[in-house]
């Protein structure tokens, strides 16, 4: 036998040694489960059903033509159930509705007189079926046809009484989920020392024993109950329309719980603003602050109020957005000097310490005042000449700020006093080349000069508004902001470092406005642990998930099926639920209280499996 021959036999041997020695440690059972996983891999890819072909969510509104307050419900009724990408189908109440199909999700009555509603037998085996049935009004009793015997056993009324105006909030329930438990509670006290106060109007009722009250007034007027009919439900809220966004969370909530396995999507983020900082302090002597902490103003900067906030940031994990303003000169007329040399140490060290804690640096203004042409009563501010003069103040900011962080891109302006008239805009986008992002006020007072904005998205610009403020925010803005995480999974807040000074403040010690925000903020993430703190520019992409996505659902007895699209990141949930979750493929699911799950899919597909009853 040659060599080659010799050789050829060695090879063939040790490759056999191998083969045996791989099949005995269980080589080819890894191989098949390497097999198996990839094919997994590519079956999850591929949809579970043609996305595009499964309907929409469907609802019907049912409305009152000849009633303002009954054409505004169901307009924001219709507002709602576009952002959360269902569809909806609107018809007047007084006359007969298309026949009631499966794909109906829930009816809504924007009416103060269901008695008008002419389809109430259809109504009712709706609801028998096993469907869902929300009035979105109180009632009017001084009109004898508003409601009739047949409405009041429905709806689970045994006594309608007169409409009355109440304070404050008391949520019974989980159905706002994590509220549950929380009182807003005013009183004739707390009216009277100019606190901002939720007051709604409702009927005096006596439900039948069956139904459950959700949310009440403090003093026990029933605000939102459920009554159980056959299958289904009727869902009465017992409230007015309101002119400001603090209704849109119950709103959203009243949809959720339209039908059975009921999902829309959020941002799920935490945004916090500290505007006027970096700022240039004064070491002036402020006679409340000497009092109490025997400091000038610049020591109460350095030495009280960033030592809190940097402690703050750490316990409750936020991540700070701040607006630097260069002066606090009143300057408008074209001379725009930049601030003595003696401050910049403490602008760049104020950025520096901001930066090193996770924040971001946005821009707030060369000065405190507005960029408006027009004089605004009652504020003290000077009016700008023209835009040219505006655009003028903003590159000596940009410039300053540059010197002081030349490698640093300010995306974020906050309009000082949070007014912005358009022509002050437009200086912005001219002089700020790297602004994407406009906060002002989510909510704002009727006939205030400040901007409301929404939550919104155009030609490259956010609006990224600012829903509550202060270091112990009123009961109205608590009530908003609870509001706003239940619509859309936002909290957004902000602070000034001098707020002590400020004239609300006046009967406030520096330790109870630590005390104030500390308890505010640790509500918040206690009762919403599922929002993602972030800084304005890095919840752009969260927003551009919620503005893009579209998705669809399938429901089935054992699970519930997601399909998702459009979106680059993650596709955010909630679900409400009268199921147990037993597990999820696809999606992370997490409970956030009794019913309700927060869903975050990162692949087109997810399936939510029920546990199935012994």
């Amino acid at each position: 036998m040659n060599r080659k021959s010799i050789a050829v036999l060695i090879f063939i041997a040790l490759l056999m040694g191998c083969f045996f020695q791989y099949t005995r440690m269980g080589g080819f059972l890894h191989m098949g489960s390497l097999t198996n996983a990839l094919q997994q891999r590519e079956e999850a890819a591929r949809p579970w059903a043609d996305a595009e072909s499964i309907p929409r969510d469907h609802y019907y509104i049912l409305y009152d033509p000849d009633s303002v307050t009954s054409m505004y419900a169901a307009h924001n009724t219709e507002v709602m159930l576009k952002k959360q990408k269902k569809s909806f189908e609107a018809h007047v109440a007084s006359e007969e509705i298309p026949p009631i199909q499966d794909k109906v999700q829930g009816i809504f009555l924007a009416t103060t007189r269901p008695g008008q509603v002419k389809s109430l037998p259809v109504l009712k085996d709706y609801v028998s079926s096993g469907g869902t049935v929300i009035l979105l009004q109180r009632i009017q009793p001084s009109d004898s046809s508003a409601v009739s015997g047949e409405w009041k056993e429905a709806l689970g009324i045994a006594r309608l009484g007169s409409l009355a105006w109440r304070n404050g909030l008391e949520m019974k329930t989980s159905f706002l989920p994590g509220e549950k438990g929380k009182i807003f509670a005013s009183n004739e006290v707390f009216q009277a020392e100019g606190n901002d106060v939720f007051q709604t109007e409702g009927n005096d009722v006596t439900l039948s024993a069956d139904s459950t009250v959700e949310i009440s007034t403090p003093d026990g007027m029933p605000v939102i109950w459920t009554h159980p009919f056959g299958k289904g439900r009727f869902i009465v809220f017992n409230s007015n329309e309101r002119l400001d966004k603090s209704n849109a969370g119950f709103l959203a909530s009243l949809i959720a719980h339209a039908g059975e396995d009921s999902i829309y999507p959020v941002v799920g983020v935490k945004i916090f603003f500290l505007d006027d900082f970096p700022a240039p302090v004064p070491k002036i002597i402020v006679p409340k602050l000497q009092r109490e902490t025997g400091l000038n103003m610049a020591e109460f900067y350095r030495q009280e109020w960033w030592p809190f906030m940097t402690a703050l940031a750490k316990k409750y994990n936020l991540r700070y957005t701040a607006g630097m303003i260069e002066s606090y000169n009143n300057d408008v007329d074209g001379d725009f000097p930049g601030p003595d040399t003696s401050v910049r140490e403490t602008f760049i060290a104020q950025g520096r310490e901001l930066l090193a804690i996770g924040g971001e640096l946005g821009l707030h203004g060369y000065n405190h005042q507005p960029l408006t042409l027009e004089e605004i009563s009652g504020t003290g501010y000077t009016p700008w000449p023209d835009e040219t003069v505006m655009a003028s103040s903003l590159r000596e900011l940009y410039r300053y700020a540059k010197s002081l962080y030349p490698d640093y891109d300010f995306r974020v302006y906050i309009p000082p006093s949070n007014i912005l008239s358009e022509e002050g805009q437009k200086a912005v986008t001219e002089a700020l080349p790297d602004i994407r992002v406009f906060s002002s006020l989510y909510n704002v007072p009727k006939d205030s000069a400040q901007r409301m904005q929404d939550f919104s998205r155009k030609d490259g610009f956010y609006s990224i508004p600012r829903i509550s403020a202060g270091f112990m925010p009123g009961e109205l803005q608590g009530i908003t902001v609870f509001s706003a995480i239940q619509e859309m999974g936002v909290f957004s807040h902000f602070v000034h470092p001098d707020e002590i000074l400020y004239d609300e403040s006046r009967d406030h010690s520096w330790k109870d406005m630590q005390g104030g925000l500390s308890s505010f903020v640790g509500e918040i993430s206690a009762r919403f642990p599922w929002l993602t703190p972030v800084t304005v520019s890095e919840s752009i992409p969260y927003f551009d998930d919620y503005f893009d996505l579209d998705y669809r659902i399938i429901r089935n007895p054992h699970f519930v099926e997601i399909h998702a699209w459009n979106f680059k990141n993650e596709a955010r949930f909630l679900l409400h639920t009268s199921h147990t979750l037993d597990h999820a493929d696809g999606a992370e699911a997490r409970p956030i209280d009794e019913g309700t799950w927060y869903i975050r899919m990162k692949n087109p597909e997810a399936r939510l499996y029920w546990k199935e009853n012994p």
